[in-house]
């Protein structure tokens, strides 16, 4: 619609405007979609959030019992 005005020349030549979808596409969705454009065959894996979390865990207990002692880190509580 804004596009349409702006061809008719009944708006500014320049308008600034925020679009959003419903249901929003995922990362999933993203990458396909590039692939797919680009010509790309790939093949995605798809990692769940939990198993992620588990290993930010494991990582972080790792490196602050045997590698580092770093004062300024950010910790996330989920």
């Amino acid at each position: 619609m804004v596009n349409e005005k702006q061809e008719k020349r009944e708006v500014e030549k320049n308008v600034l405007f925020n679009v959003t979808m419903w249901p929003n596409p995922t990362i999933e969705d993203y990458i396909k979609t590039n692939c797919k454009v680009s010509n790309i065959n790939r093949f995605i894996t798809l990692i769940p959030f939990s198993l992620i979390l588990l290993f930010s865990y494991f990582f972080e207990i790792f490196f602050k019992l045997i590698i580092f002692k770093e004062k300024n880190t950010i910790n996330y509580i989920f």
